[in-house]
Order: structure tokens, then sequence, then C-alpha cells
């Protein structure tokens, strides 16, 4: 299976980042992790991709690596 580019994925330190981490390796591309240790604290704001202002670190990770596509993740649903 030929490598894919990166994709930028952002989880707000939600509850998506280790479900992530048992997914990626039956996917044929990589991940750039980004807020991806849990935390309840959310440091990095909710974990709420519908919000404009939640999506420039993933924006940001896709531009920087020349990324294929940007996941921002929403573990709640």
């Amino acid at each position: 299976m030929p490598q894919a580019s990166p994709g930028g994925s952002k989880r707000s330190n939600g509850c998506a980042g280790p479900v992530i981490d048992l997914l990626e390796k039956y996917l044929p591309f990589d991940f750039l992790k980004v807020n991806h240790q849990p935390d309840g604290n959310f440091p990095n704001g909710i974990p709420n991709p519908l919000l404009p202002e939640n999506r420039s670190a993933t924006a940001k990770a896709v531009i920087d690596h020349r990324a294929d596509v940007g996941i921002a993740w929403d573990g709640e649903l």
C-alpha cells in the first residue's frame, strides 16, 4: 500500500486521542497530532470543532506540514 501524506488531527485534549492511537496502525496514513493528550481541564479550549476558533490549530498544522487533510475531532459524537 502506498504511503499517503500526513493528515493533521486536533483533539483539543478530549477523549478521541486514545482512540486514534488504537486506530492509526490500521490506517494508510500518518497523523500529525495536535493537543493529543486527554486533559479534562481542556487547556486548549472545549473540543468542539463546530466553533471556528477551534479549527485554527488544525488548519495551521495542515499548512505547516503540507498535509492532505485536517480533522478536528469531537470525541463525544
